[in-house]
């Protein structure tokens, strides 16, 4: 039994064509499932890869459409919004026993089996925001695993390909599902426009959808502001493939010059392609063989096809209206002193927060110590560290955090996994160091509510709470840092701020021993603190780099107990004064 599933990403394809014998189990021999919309709305077909017999499987008012075979072949996997909202839908074969998959429903799209059958990953909308989820196929349980859309579940079950960034700078990425990190699958600055990813069968190799052409925006153009893209650039979009073993870099297997091409899906055995492309303004579909490179032409109708109008900059802009900041209204600095009372106002979130801890470094200041294990796993207290700080993040709300791992990544995962006392844990794994900036800027891959937070994976506070950062947080802040005061600033650097508590100066480490505020390593921001990042940079430091260049940063003062263990005499005293989550001096 050999099926091909074809999933299209951006048209929909017109097929006027009459119903002929219906599907009654599972077929038997090589067939395309694909969309046809007829009678203004899109159903369900299946036809031969010779585009003979063409089957209309569904018949609803609905739309149903993103149709995908199971590894077995007995039953479809799709999408329809016939209850209002495009959710997910299994039928058999033949179009019969149609049923949801999740009892309560939410925009769903763009479904792919895992290769036993008992898995699904798709994307979900969630505050304006795409999400790559994994379920069980009986919709008993679901988990968000990245930010982004169109997953490919791969052969061997071990990656979910998948599309990420925004529209003008969409990139392919790889999820390993055991190792709970990405990698994409070309260098950020070759990669726009891509979509569509697919597997072929030996899973050596990924098809998809690409335009490598430089988007040309006309001169004048503000971003915000829409223009209409050129269809010359539009057509240039086309089908390529990349061996993941490394050898060599895409190959395009259709050319530029005729209509744009798009959605990929390859035949069983991975000696051809099928593709839809645009040919004199209507959508088609078409078979090409990857030896010879002859192709056919598989429907042969009409659809009337718009040309794609687009608005620079304003899909970040968009996304940031969905995840407003929900911060109160009081300016930090009306408690600029920590306030040691006990009727502080909660953050009221509606959205689960988050938070990125710094745990990749490599910690080469501890000696022998951190060699087999990370820092943030050495035991103070009779507990790890990270137990430690993800206590902390929970007394603020927090449901979900981010460790920005790299050094001794593996061993990390193995002893923390993806749940942790009920914290949801996600991994960003930096290949190489990052520096501190960078390696946020690698886990803000997977921030989708702002504001969030960012602790230093060394660090342990007590007599404090994050809800008073909330609390003074504002959204006219790009961030707001946590200073704490110690008694001898000389191995730290001083934080200067006015009486509102907005940042004025970053004082390098002092010769002369004086108490003083100092960076405490805990910080609150919200997306605009991306844009300080440096420009075409992917190592940089949050604090050098990056703070200095901030206009509205502000400052929280505390003289809360705090301790980096950075360096083993600190470490040797944390261990022996930090007792039951307290220091007793």
């Amino acid at each position: 039994m050999k099926l091909i599933s074809f999933l299209y990403v951006v048209s929909f394809l017109f097929l006027n064509t009459t119903p002929t014998s219906v599907l009654a189990k599972a077929p038997d021999t090589a067939k395309i499932a694909f969309t046809s919309t007829r009678d203004g709305n899109r159903e369900i077909y299946v036809m031969n890869t010779d585009g003979s017999q063409q089957v209309r499987l569904t018949h609803n008012l609905a739309d149903d459409l993103y149709a995908t075979w199971s590894p077995t072949g007995d039953q479809i996997l799709f999408v329809s919004d016939r209850t209002g909202e495009r959710d997910l839908y299994l039928m058999d074969a033949d179009g019969t026993n149609v049923k949801r998959v999740f009892r309560k429903a939410a925009h769903r799209e763009h479904p792919t089996w895992a290769p036993d059958g008992k898995q699904i990953a798709y994307e979900k909308l969630e505050f304006g925001v795409w999400f790559i989820y994994v379920a069980s196929i009986d919709g008993s349980h679901e988990e968000q695993i990245a930010q982004g859309g169109q997953p490919a579940w791969s052969p061997d079950g071990t990656e979910i390909a998948f599309v990420r960034g925004r529209l003008a700078e969409q990139q392919i990425s790889r999820f390993n599902l055991h190792k709970q990190h990405q990698t994409l699958i070309l260098p950020l600055n070759e990669m726009q426009w891509m979509s569509g990813p697919a597997w072929a069968a030996a899973g050596d190799k990924l098809a998809f959808s690409w335009n490598k052409n430089p988007l040309p925006i006309p001169p004048g153009v503000l971003p915000g502001e829409v223009f209409e893209v050129p269809q010359q650039w539009i057509n240039k979009e086309t089908i390529y493939i990349i061996n993941l073993a490394g050898t060599g870099k895409p190959m395009r297997i259709v050319g530029e010059a005729g209509g744009r091409s798009t959605a990929p899906a390859w035949s069983p055995q991975g000696g051809a392609l099928v593709y839809q492309q645009e040919i004199d303004g209507y959508i088609q579909l078409f078979k090409i063989t990857l030896s010879n490179r002859a192709w056919i032409q598989l429907t042969h109708t009409k659809f009337f096809f718009r040309r794609i109008r687009w608005q620079i900059g304003l899909i970040r802009r968009l996304r940031s209206q969905f995840h407003h900041n929900r911060s109160c209204e009081q300016q930090c600095g009306e408690n600029k002193k920590r306030n040691k009372s006990s009727d502080i106002t909660p953050f009221k979130c509606k959205e689960t927060m988050q938070a990125i801890i710094l745990c990749g470094g490599l910690a080469t200041r501890l000696g022998n110590i951190s060699k087999k294990l990370p820092k943030i796993l050495l035991g103070v207290g009779g507990r790890a560290l990270l137990d430690w700080q993800l206590d902390f993040l929970k007394q603020a709300g927090i449901k979900e955090t981010i460790l920005a791992s790299g050094h001794l990544h593996d061993t990390l995962y193995e002893h923390v996994g993806i749940y942790r006392d009920g914290m949801h844990i996600r991994y960003a794994k930096e290949e190489k160091k990052l520096g501190t900036g960078g390696a946020i800027a690698n886990a803000m891959e997977y921030i989708h509510t702002f504001p969030f937070f960012v602790l230093n994976g060394d660090i342990l506070l007590t007599d404090f709470s994050l809800q008073e950062m909330l609390r003074c947080f504002h959204e006219q802040m790009t961030g707001l840092l946590l200073s704490v005061r110690v008694d001898d600033i000389r191995p730290y650097g001083e934080i200067i701020s006015d009486s509102n508590g907005k940042i004025t100066a970053f004082r390098e480490k002092q010769s002369i021993c004086r108490p003083g505020y100092i960076n405490g390593g805990v910080y609150l921001f919200n997306q605009k603190i991306a844009d300080a990042f440096p420009k075409q940079q992917e190592v940089f430091s949050i604090e050098r780099d990056v703070f200095p260049s901030v206009p509205n940063l502000y400052t929280l003062e505390t003289d809360a107990n705090w301790i980096d263990i950075g360096i083993p005499e600190r470490l040797a005293y944390a261990r022996q004064h930090f007792q039951n989550g307290v220091f007793n001096e």
